[in-house]
């Protein structure tokens, strides 16, 4: 971050300058010049600083920095010809680092962290492909609440209490089958449910531990037995 006194940026207002897109990069340019901005930028008024920016001929290429109204770091995000590329961190008005992530060439990779404001860990995820694959979710004493993860071709997300999985919501990646499983107080499936949709109407479906059909309800024609898997669904 530059200092007001630090003769190696250039200060403007917001109205200063104008962004277009050309092939998905942000190109940078005066408002009543049109021409690009090229350098290191501070934008805010004599009282307060919103954002600061470096460019090389109209291009991001360096720091991207954000501010919080208190004047403390928003946003902290490096760019590499004009794509995300390097660290990315959010954070708290408090100035703790709420959010961190990597990217490589515009792309999320590695992995991606959030924090609580106290500086414990609230999640952490793997990434593969530029899409998170694995996530852990933690509470302030750092007890896992939640994870989501791939099995099978299927996105798991789990809730978990006292360190047993109570719930899953189960969402195929290769065609539109969705669940939900429900376990009792000693990890024992309770109930395997659910939904599909067709032209004309909506089965709640159960199922057993190996997916074979137990009951088809008929939504429409059967809207008080549909009820009582309500709660399921909430």
């Amino acid at each position: 971050m530059k200092e007001k006194n630090d003769q190696s940026f250039t200060f403007i207002e917001r109205g200063d300058y104008e962004i277009d897109t050309y092939n998905g990069i942000t190109v940078y340019r005066f408002h009543k010049s049109n021409e690009r901005l090229n350098g290191y930028y501070v934008v805010g008024s004599e009282l307060t600083k919103w954002e600061e920016f470096e460019v090389n001929n109209g291009v991001l290429q360096g720091d991207y920095i954000t501010f919080h109204p208190n004047g403390n770091v928003y946003t902290h995000s490096i760019y590499e010809n004009g794509k995300l590329h390097g660290g990315n961190k959010v954070y708290f008005t408090s100035g703790k680092i709420k959010k961190l992530n990597f990217y490589n060439k515009n792309e999320l990779f590695d992995k991606e962290m959030t924090y609580f404001e106290s500086g414990q860990i609230k999640s952490e995820s793997k990434v593969k492909n530029g899409e998170i694959i694995e996530s852990v979710y933690y509470d302030l004493l750092g007890n896992i609440v939640s994870q989501k993860f791939i099995e099978n071709n299927r996105t798991i997300r789990q809730k978990i209490k006292f360190g047993k999985v109570v719930s899953e919501e189960i969402a195929s990646n290769y065609d539109n089958f969705n669940a939900l499983k429900y376990y009792d107080d000693d990890g024992n499936l309770e109930i395997y449910v659910r939904l599909k949709k067709t032209d004309n109407t909506t089965f709640i479906i159960e199922l057993d531990s190996l997916e074979n059909e137990i009951k088809r309800i008929d939504m429409r024609k059967n809207p008080e037995e549909a009820l009582k898997y309500k709660k399921y669904f909430n």
